[in-house]
């Protein structure tokens, strides 16, 4: 089997260069949105060493008409948040982390998660679900 490009058999996104970064966005929303939900798995050994990714999640609402410091018109960051990728277990299990908003994203907005491996060389995701509740 080719194992260069990650595990054919364990499906996920996984970032296997320092600094990678993916990004989602979604586009016209048709209800309020609260949460974001992120699988991701944890792991051991020199491969997951300082694992971390950073979240940022920005929105645009049709209301808004501001410019962020990046001068994107009508992005604004709803919450960041560091996940790590590793823990003290000789075992890779699929932990869950729950990402809720200080204000719900209201309908009718764009909302943008990008993901950013900030430490180490290896992180995976395994799911993501953005939530009304």
């Amino acid at each position: 089997r080719d194992m260069s490009h990650g595990w054919p058999r364990k499906l996920g996104i996984v970032a296997k260069n320092t600094n990678a970064t993916l990004q989602f966005e979604f586009h016209s929303t048709t209800l309020p949105t609260k949460t974001l939900t992120v699988q991701s798995l944890k792991s051991y050994g020199e491969k997951w060493e300082r694992s971390e990714a950073l979240i940022t999640i920005t929105k645009r609402s049709p209301s808004e008409n501001t410019t962020t410091t990046n001068g994107e018109l009508g992005w604004s960051q709803v919450m960041q948040q560091r996940i790590s990728g590793i823990h003290n277990s000789t075992s890779s299990i699929t932990y869950t982390t729950e990402l809720e908003f200080p204000v719900a994203v209201e309908v009718g907005s764009d909302i943008r998660v990008v993901v950013e491996l900030v430490g180490g060389s290896t992180f995976k995701i395994t799911g993501m679900m953005l939530c009304s509740r």
